[in-house]
């Protein structure tokens, strides 16, 4: 090692020469590997605050379109003018296909608002969901209605029937061809009802002495008791 003199009052004495000093290794830090780092998990913060609004944007937009859909389902089959729950009897059955059609339009138009394929393929798998649930409920309506004003209609051929054969006492073909029209009404009535031969023998009896009574009461009122009493 090199040495200088060094001077300390009279006396001179060798010293070791200062340590030159180096500067320190280069380090990934100093290279700037932070600043990467630092930029890298910024970008994966932005990149996860993106998915997380998406994320707000679409469960906002499926909450949208669940309330719109039970909107539009219940104006279209509950509304007490134009609802097709509403229409009674064979009204009923003609407001099935207008009532899918208008479905398709208004939610057609719901469709414009999704803004992403999820929101898209959301909406597409709750409209596929409602539209069948309305078929069902306008089914099981159209179904009991036109049941409901078959009966009806049934009663009331057979019932008029009735009254004709009385009134027709005096005519026994026409007494006998009502008695005709009753056996077809409810012959008919049995085989689309599927009620069997029991129900019908039952029912043609129970016609049979309806309008025998009917006869026997319009005599009565003529004054053909003896002729009552005779039938």
């Amino acid at each position: 090692m090199a040495t200088t003199p060094r001077y300390d009052r009279q006396q001179v004495e060798q010293a070791a020469m200062p340590g030159v000093r180096l500067t320190a290794a280069a380090t990934p830090e100093s290279m700037g590997a932070g600043v990467g780092a630092g930029l890298a998990q910024m970008g994966h913060d932005i990149t996860r605050v993106q998915i997380e609004e998406k994320q707000k944007a679409d469960a906002a937009a499926q909450t949208r379109f669940i309330s719109e859909m039970s909107r539009v389902e219940t104006d279209l089959l509950d509304n007490p003018q134009t609802g097709a729950l509403n229409k009674k009897g064979h009204a009923a059955g003609p407001a099935y296909e207008p009532t899918l059609k208008a479905f398709d339009q208004r939610v057609g138009e719901l469709a414009k608002q999704a803004t992403s394929d999820e929101q898209r393929q959301g909406l597409e798998r709750m409209v596929a969901t409602t539209r069948a649930q309305i078929d069902r409920r306008l089914a099981r309506h159209i179904s009991g209605e036109i049941q409901s004003a078959t009966d009806q209609d049934t009663k009331a051929a057979a019932a008029s029937s009735v009254d004709l054969a009385g009134r027709n006492w005096q005519d026994p073909q026409r007494v006998d061809e009502e008695m005709g029209k009753q056996a077809a009404i409810y012959i008919a009535y049995s085989e689309s009802h599927g009620l069997g031969a029991d129900w019908l023998n039952r029912t043609l009896a129970t016609s049979r002495s309806a309008t025998r009574t009917s006869v026997i009461e319009q005599m009565i009122a003529s004054g053909r008791g003896a002729d009552a009493q005779a039938y």
